[in-house]
């Protein structure tokens, strides 16, 4: 969705974009999961995609409101371990194969925390997930593209900031782009 408001200059800052939030694991984390990702999108004409977790997506407002929210929650938020554990796969374009992620309690909070502030209630039930391919194509390929990179990650990676993209499932993939990084401000305590 892009919908202009206004004439000339003044339009582009006044347009309603769509926008997610996403945590990107650090290196070298990131350098390993970006070449699964390269692989099967080499292998079965996929799309190529940065390695991210979405932790809240479809935002439709204007970037400096999306950018003023998201400085609020990384005010707001401690640094947290996300724990990527196995591979899953659905029924689902943007979820076709995925590796799982732990529900921790920091993690939880902070998705809770971005839909208060986004007044987001529109979105289904989280699900915490780092997607290696979107598409659709059967369970059997999955699997066995399952069976050649493996099920099991376990990979811990600490989380400190996260990212305003210009992202949705109404906007073409080669248009995605990340557009902020937001340090979270509070330090962890021992």
């Amino acid at each position: 969705m892009d919908i202009a408001y206004g004439y000339g200059e003044r339009s582009l800052m006044t347009r309603i974009r769509e926008y997610s939030i996403w945590i990107l694991p650090p290196e070298p984390v990131f350098d390993r999961l970006a070449q699964i990702i390269t692989q099967i999108s080499k292998q079965y004409s996929t799309p190529s995609f940065e390695p991210h977790v979405t932790l809240l997506g479809n935002l439709s407002l204007l970037e400096q409101e999306v950018s003023s929210k998201t400085q609020q929650l990384a005010n707001f938020l401690k640094p947290f371990t996300l724990h990527l554990t196995t591979a899953g796969l659905l029924n689902e374009y943007f979820r076709s194969l995925f590796i799982n992620i732990e529900k921790t309690e920091e993690l939880m909070e902070a998705h809770q925390k971005a839909r208060t502030l986004f007044r987001s209630g529109r979105e289904p039930e989280f699900f915490p997930h780092l997607s290696l391919m979107y598409g659709n194509f059967s369970r059997e390929i999955k699997e066995k593209i399952i069976a050649e990179i493996g099920k099991d990650f376990q990979i811990r990676f600490e989380v400190k900031d996260m990212y305003v993209t210009l992202c949705s499932s109404n906007i073409a993939l080669k248009d995605w782009r990340r557009l902020a990084q937001f340090t979270f401000q509070t330090v962890k305590e021992n």
